[in-house]
């Protein structure tokens, strides 16, 4: 998704993890932006980056990969926290605060953090029930 103003981008995709008889559900999360001074290169790519496959490709320069994890156990309120603390406060991403749009019923909404959190508590639940 982009944001309409800054050009930032927000690529998501999701994963498990099999630690210890349990399994982690992971959101991997990567920014980019037309700022070509910095970028992710191929050859640069390290553990939970190469295993989200981050070399797809961008319109923009892709800057950052962030991962949010948490056990697949966790309540939608916790996978909500664990959003918020894990990936909404990075500086980096402040962008996302100024993602407005308003609503049929005039209420101004944060759609970007707002997409985020259905799309991740959406394949949670698509995961856990093909766990079962």
């Amino acid at each position: 998704m982009q944001h309409e103003l800054t050009a930032d981008q927000i690529g998501l995709q999701f994963g498990l993890r099999l630690s210890d008889n349990h399994f982690d559900f992971l959101i991997g999360v990567t920014h980019s932006n037309q700022d070509r001074s910095y970028e992710i290169g191929a050859g640069n790519l390290k553990a939970d980056q190469k295993a989200f496959n981050l070399l797809y490709a961008f319109y923009n320069y892709p800057k950052a990969f962030y991962l949010v994890s948490l056990p697949m156990t966790a309540s939608s309120a916790q996978l909500e926290q664990a959003i918020e603390t894990q990936l909404f406060n990075q500086a980096n991403l402040d962008f996302l605060k100024t993602a407005i749009k308003t609503n049929p019923m005039g209420q101004q909404v944060n759609w970007m953090k707002a997409f985020i959190l259905q799309q991740a508590l959406n394949m949670k639940v698509r995961i856990q029930t093909c766990l079962l």
